[in-house]
């Protein structure tokens, strides 16, 4: 058996077992179609919710998984491996939903956290705007209370999940003088919302698969409950708790996607390196010469002549659905990894701060003190 992470249980292992056989046949075949169209096909969040793969870590009473952030990780790695960055259900899982369970009524909870589980509803959050980039303190998109209602007015850019979303958390200004004690976090259902629209799916560096996207809100009228926490100017604090835990994703998802494919990875390999060069030729830019992007290929062909193998059985999907939902909820405690710091190297150091992490959770993080409100565009 291949050697496994110190933090990664057999119950983890189980559920990456599920989500190495997801990617492998649910999204690998279609990478280049989802870079052609710049976006998954929406069943796809249908069959991830059939098989219980989305929401892992939000208790069962809201249809979730009942696991952990440890959970969220193993899907992310094996996404990341697989090369893929269309699929935005990292953001689906791991943030959006994690809104709701901090923060949200118990209305909004049951309301809501069912239909994201099941693949029903798509959630995005719209921060970033046009005119003020991704500072927070100063997004002008309103939602001005009238009534039992809030009036949505303003656009938003970058928006992951953007064109397929049909929840999205609206970053807002409910009293613009009050800056960032004035911002508001106001729950948006876009299916027959007059007044809201879709703009371009716009085209990236990179990533191409990815849906990003403009949303216009032009008098949308959304229910004075739809506001997560309650009252009004809690929206500010709400996004500094949650955005360490949107760094921790990517974190993961980069160190995933930086290691090494795994004996017998060589096709891999090669896959990884064409699915680069086009995106790199869907977003305009030159392609490496020819053949320049097999070396890593041809290197793991070597370390497979040489011996090397991995005799661990592949994921399959029968059996392990049910197991998740009922053994995933057993929040198995996770043994963090040793050492004194002073026999790693920097990257073994960096690797391990973040399986320490991996069984924390998804609860409501510090604010860190140097964040002042800028984050990259979701």
């Amino acid at each position: 058996m291949a050697e496994r992470s110190p933090w990664e249980t057999d119950d983890l292992t189980a559920v990456r077992d599920l989500a190495r056989s997801f990617c492998e046949k649910e999204i690998k075949p279609n990478i280049e179609k989802y870079i052609d169209q710049h976006h998954v096909d929406r069943e796809l969040w249908n069959k991830a919710g059939d098989l219980g793969l989305l929401c892992v870590s939000i208790p069962e009473e809201y249809g979730g998984g009942g696991g952990t952030f440890a959970h969220e990780a193993v899907l992310i790695e094996e996404q990341a491996r697989i090369a893929d960055s269309s699929w935005g259900a990292s953001l689906h899982n791991g943030i959006i939903a994690h809104y709701l369970l901090s923060y949200g009524s118990e209305e909004q909870k049951r309301t809501w956290l069912p239909k994201m589980a099941s693949g029903e509803v798509v959630g995005a959050i719209a921060m970033t705007e046009p005119g003020t980039g991704s500072d927070l303190q100063n997004v002008r998109t309103t939602a001005v209370k009238k009534g039992n209602r809030y009036v949505l007015n303003g656009s938003k850019t970058f928006i992951t999940n953007g064109q397929l979303a049909n929840f999205i958390i609206v970053v807002a200004k409910t009293d613009p003088a009050e800056g960032a004690k004035g911002t508001s976090l106001i729950c948006l259902e876009t299916d027959g919302a007059e007044g809201f629209e879709r703009g371009r799916n716009l085209h990236k560096i990179g990533m191409e698969a990815n849906d990003t996207s403009e949303l216009f809100f032009n008098e949308v009228q959304v229910p004075g409950d739809n506001i997560i926490g309650g009252t009004e100017g809690q929206g500010f604090v709400q996004l500094m708790q949650q955005l360490p835990q949107e760094r921790l994703n990517i974190a993961v998802q980069g160190v995933a996607a930086a290691e090494p494919p795994p004996p017998g990875g060589a096709e891999q390999a090669d896959m990884m390196a064409g699915l680069l060069h086009k995106e790199a030729g869907a977003a305009g830019e030159r392609r490496p010469p020819e053949g320049q992007g097999q070396s890593q290929g041809d290197a793991q062909r070597r370390r497979d002549d040489e011996g090397g193998h991995d005799d661990r059985q592949p994921g399959r999907l029968e059996g392990v659905g049910e197991r998740l939902t009922d053994a995933a909820g057993a929040q198995h405690p996770t043994e963090h990894a040793t050492g004194t710091g002073d026999e790693d190297d920097g990257a073994d150091r960096g690797e391990r701060v973040v399986h320490e992490r991996l069984d924390v959770g998804l609860g409501p993080a510090a604010p860190a003190e140097r964040d002042h409100g800028e984050e990259r565009g979701d």
